[in-house]
């Protein structure tokens, strides 16, 4: 179906809405196959994890909160909405 003149794509729609929900997943992804690697992800500081061969310990400690952040993606889709919706009634007049 051929896209008007002034419209949004739909991946730019999804990607407005919903980009933290990516960030998301992919911290999510990368702390299961941490957890899967035998380390511990602990809000008491950085462990040592060894994953291929390499201590990720550091990097990984920050996603001990990837709950609060999951607030963060709940409260972006209502503003994202909103962007959403000024974009397209300021396309839709320009």
């Amino acid at each position: 179906m051929p896209k008007k003149r002034g419209e949004l794509s739909g991946f730019l729609t999804l990607l407005i809405v919903f980009w933290p929900a990516g960030l998301w997943v992919i911290g999510f992804l990368v702390a299961q196959v941490a957890q899967a690697s035998g380390c511990k992800i602990r809000a008491k500081g950085p462990e040592e994890c060894m994953v291929f061969g390499a201590d990720v310990g550091e990097y990984i400690y920050p996603l001990w909160s990837l709950g609060f952040y999951l607030l963060g993606v709940f409260l972006w889709v209502p503003i994202g909405l909103i962007i959403l919706g000024i974009l397209r009634f300021t396309i839709r007049n320009a």
